[in-house]
């Protein structure tokens, strides 16, 4: 069964390069990564500008490997499962093809009142963000990695106070880390080629934020999902609680699974195995149950 990935905020589909490798040769998954316009492999493309014109983007993808008769699942990690869920809505009302299993990861439901606040407004979270910034700097990109966490450490901290002075995101400043002296680095260019990279990253995160936000303020009507649903969580996601995931039971026609692994707020690259064997358990079984494995 074809499995779509979308992605989170601030990511790109090259976040499930992993799980193709894993599933290379299983016959039950074949993973199928959608990308977001404007970036990643698509990054050429317009970006576009709410989710109703992603929802658009990625159902006519869908509509062209997926062949009558043959079934398919959707798994949206964080900001992409509220996309997967308005794909559904939007696939009910034209009377498309539906999935058979939607898969839900780490984010509450439609309504959950977290998501219509900035991540950045609310401090508790940053060390789980400082976590996410973690991968806006790959260790390929350092010649020496043991300065790593120091240079995340000074880009959450302004990030952060920034948000907290001027209510949007912005770029950090490459003096910023000069003034630090970071050590570590051959040269300035390649501390400028780190920054730009993890600056790219932060826009594309603070763009997906701006659409969820909208997206949010519109207030929709709730829509069942008809197909089979399992939410997951890292076990120690700050972002993302149980009771976050419990809230979606009630846009659910049938039980709803739920399931934490190990891990954080990152769930799709700390447990992938957990999360991979999670889906196939519920597409071999065909049947849902509400559970809560911790």
């Amino acid at each position: 069964m074809k499995l779509f990935c979308i992605p989170g905020a601030g990511a790109s589909s090259v976040m499930f390069l992993p799980w193709v490798k894993q599933l290379r040769n299983n016959e039950e998954i074949t993973p199928c990564l959608l990308e977001i316009p404007g970036r990643g492999i698509r990054k050429k493309d317009e970006p576009v500008d709410t989710i109703d014109q992603l929802v658009d983007v990625l159902l006519k993808k869908i509509s062209i490997q997926v062949q009558e008769g043959e079934g398919y699942a959707l798994y949206g990690y964080c900001f992409g499962a509220i996309v997967a869920y308005e794909m559904i809505r939007k696939l009910k009302k034209n009377g498309g093809k539906m999935p058979d299993y939607f898969f839900i990861s780490s984010i509450g439901a439609p309504d959950n009142a977290k998501i219509a606040e900035p991540v950045f407004s609310n401090e508790s979270f940053r060390d789980e963000v400082s976590r996410m910034f973690v991968r806006y700097f790959p260790e390929q990109l350092f010649c020496d990695t043991k300065n790593l966490d120091l240079v995340t450490k000074i880009f959450t901290e302004k990030v952060f106070d920034d948000f907290r002075t001027t209510g949007k995101l912005s770029p950090v400043p490459i003096e910023v880390f000069k003034k630090q002296k970071v050590q570590g680095l051959e040269c300035e260019s390649e501390l400028e080629r780190i920054v730009a990279f993890a600056n790219d990253a932060l826009m594309v995160f603070e763009y997906d934020q701006k659409m969820l936000l909208q997206y949010t303020a519109e207030k929709r009507e709730k829509c069942m999902l008809p197909c089979t649903c399992m939410a997951l969580r890292g076990e120690h996601d700050s972002l993302t609680t149980m009771e976050d995931l419990t809230g979606w039971n009630s846009y659910c026609d049938k039980p709803l699974k739920m399931v934490t692994v190990e891990g954080n707020h990152f769930t799709f690259e700390e447990s992938r195995e957990e999360i991979l064997n999670a889906m196939l358990e519920v597409m071999r079984t065909k049947k849902t149950m509400t559970i809560l494995d911790i």
